[in-house]
């Protein structure tokens, strides 16, 4: 089992804008955003969208909103997420309450999805991330942005 450092901030949505690191990634889908929010509820798609994504757990049972728990594990690395914004069928949004690492003093990131107009069945996909980062913000900020990308770009194919 992993061992959890808890977060120093315990933040809400209004502290996005403030946040020290920001990262906005967007791409539009083949999919409606109705599809794409049921694959983002559901645990066992995430683990074959995001690679390196060993599990998924929901702490919450359905109906899942606002307050719904959940841990998400990348190999030995876990983080425990609480959620802030349950629209459905549109945006999520959650912060970490725990995680196995200490790169993040608080993060939130944040899903969007809209329809692409004049083009039945397909969405934008807008992915943010709001932290503060402990250590050296700008190496950690260098060490996250790849992999962030690569993650993002593949989980919009």
């Amino acid at each position: 089992m992993a061992k959890y450092k808890n977060l120093q901030q315990e933040v809400e949505m209004e502290w996005a804008p403030e946040a020290a690191f920001q990262f906005e990634s967007m791409t539009t889908l083949e999919a409606s955003k109705e599809e794409v929010f049921k694959i983002l509820e559901d645990g066992e798609q995430w683990t074959q969208w995001f690679e390196n994504m060993t599990a998924v757990d929901w702490f919450t049972s359905d109906p899942k909103g606002v307050g719904t728990r959940r841990t998400v594990s990348f190999g030995q690395s876990s983080m425990e997420e609480h959620f802030l914004v349950w629209e459905e069928g549109r945006r999520m949004a959650f912060r970490f309450v725990s995680t196995t690492g200490n790169i993040f003093k608080a993060l939130i990131e944040d899903y969007v999805l809209e329809d692409v107009p004049n083009q039945q069945g397909k969405c934008t996909f807008t992915y943010k991330v709001h932290a503060d980062l402990s250590l050296f913000p700008s190496l950690c900020t260098c060490l996250i942005l790849g992999p962030l990308n690569k993650l993002f770009g593949k989980a919009g194919t």
